[in-house]
């Protein structure tokens, strides 16, 4: 996301400003987040285009890397793909809700199927058809109102609707299995 090399990233780990995970990646600590944060909007002030930029490649950075998980998702030990993918899920939904904001349509129909595998996975059927009908709603709209809509807008929103509708398929078999639960107890 920072687009720096290799030294630079050294060099902040050897003042620990940075820590290297065992990944090949690098983590903040949340000061030192909550800093650069504050450093950007400072910057912001005086060039918008500078956030703007830097949102941009971090929203791109982490929906790529959703897309990238997805065949690990569906593979045969999808248990640490989803380790990793809940390590980056605070960073996933900013990088999520700003694609949503901005129409980022390639990005978010890349990520889709990844992100809507996550959700199966880790058993949050409500709260991934939520964000699904949330950017469906809002991406709906550019859609319908544009005389000729662009082919990733119609894209996107047909991903969005499927995934929707299979995160809502899953939940409601897992409340017919429960209830199938309940029944067995009632009746002993």
């Amino acid at each position: 996301v920072m687009e720096v090399g290799t030294e630079i990233l050294a060099s902040l780990a050897e003042q620990s400003w940075l820590q290297p995970a065992a990944s090949g990646r690098h983590s903040m600590h949340g000061l030192v987040r909550q800093f650069a944060f504050e450093k950007l909007q400072e910057m912001e002030r005086d060039d918008a285009a500078v956030g703007e930029a830097a949102r941009e490649r971090h929203s791109a950075f982490y929906l790529d890397f959703v897309a990238q998980q997805e065949a690990s998702l569906n593979g045969s030990a999808p248990q640490k793909t989803y380790a990793a993918f809940w390590e980056e899920e605070r960073d996933v939904r900013l990088a999520w809700r700003w694609a949503m904001n901005h129409a980022l349509f390639e990005s978010l129909s890349r990520s889709v199927s990844g992100l809507s595998r996550f959700f199966q996975l880790v058993g949050l059927f409500q709260e991934g058809e939520m964000v699904f009908r949330i950017a469906a709603e809002r991406l709906h709209a550019p859609v319908e109102a544009a005389e000729k809509p662009e082919r990733d807008a119609q894209i996107a929103l047909e991903k969005l609707l499927v995934e929707q509708a299979r995160l809502l398929n899953a939940q409601a078999r897992r409340n017919q299995n429960n209830m199938g639960d309940h029944r067995e107890t009632l009746d002993t």
